[in-house]
């Protein structure tokens, strides 16, 4: 199996264990932490995907077959990220952090909640165990079925700030 690591600018790939080590840890560590739509140091996404070959931008439009998604959003300046597998599940922490800034979709953009947050330490861990297992979900975190609630996983600028302004 191939892990498939979809970039903005691209893929990248790793056949090996090792390889597979190498790219989760370089790709997740050199993640951006700003955003171009907001003044909010809010991370970037990479989703990894596994599959029996090597995806293609072409392969996004009808032709995507993989064992397995994992869709990773990190922070590197705060140290927090999130997982989300096959739009399904939502990674989650008992104890959510303080501000960790994780973008939810970079495109609107929205944060994650921060009940939906953890240490980056943890999303490269559950990403290594969903290369070895052939996709499935990681057992090395918590997680909360996503449901679809995009209201629940997700806060905009004002409601993330007001968030923190509020509290103390």
């Amino acid at each position: 199996m191939i892990l498939n690591a979809v970039l903005d600018d691209g893929f990248e790939y790793a056949e090996t264990p090792e390889q597979a080590d190498a790219l989760v840890r370089r790709v997740v560590s050199e993640l951006r932490s700003g955003n171009p739509w907001v003044n909010m140091d809010a991370g970037d996404e990479v989703t990894f995907v596994l599959g029996d070959r090597k995806y293609t931008d072409e392969d996004l439009f009808g032709n995507w077959d993989p064992y397995g998604e994992l869709q990773v959003t990190a922070n590197t300046r705060t140290g927090f990220g999130a997982v989300r597998w096959n739009y399904r599940f939502m990674s989650c922490s008992a104890e959510p952090p303080w501000d960790p800034q994780v973008i939810g979709d970079p495109g609107f953009p929205r944060w994650y909640h921060p009940r939906y947050v953890i240490p980056l330490a943890r999303v490269e861990e559950s990403v290594r165990e969903f290369s070895r297992t052939g996709g499935q979900r990681p057992g090395c975190i918590e997680w909360a079925e996503d449901g679809g609630d995009h209201d629940r996983l997700y806060l905009d600028a004002v409601q993330y700030r007001a968030m923190f302004r509020h509290a103390a």
